[in-house]
């Protein structure tokens, strides 16, 4: 599938030339790779590969190069205060309708 095909695909979300910069730039990482169809010689629509190892290889790479947020800013607090969080973290999830 061209760049064409692509923005087709998208709906229109994106223009053509956007989407070539954007799968220029992952054949550049390495996170995708193109051919041409080895049988049909004449046929000169791009065929791609994913490369699902290498994205996840880059994502286990960065986890490990974040720097980690700290989770629990109040851990000079009694237990008390920490209690009254959890409390109002599960009424607001309830109450909400969001579990």
């Amino acid at each position: 599938m061209n760049a064409g095909g692509w923005t087709t695909e998208l709906l229109g979300l994106h223009n053509e030339k956007t989407i070539q910069l954007k799968l220029a730039r992952l054949i550049e990482r390495g996170f995708a790779d193109t051919r041409t169809n080895p049988t049909r010689r004449w046929d000169r629509t791009p065929q791609w590969l994913f490369k699902r190892l290498a994205v996840q290889d880059a994502v286990n790479l960065w986890e490990i190069q974040r720097p980690q947020p700290d989770l629990d800013p109040t851990a000079g607090d009694t237990d008390q205060s920490t209690e009254a969080i959890r409390g109002f973290g599960t009424f607001r999830f309830f109450s909400a309708g969001l579990a």
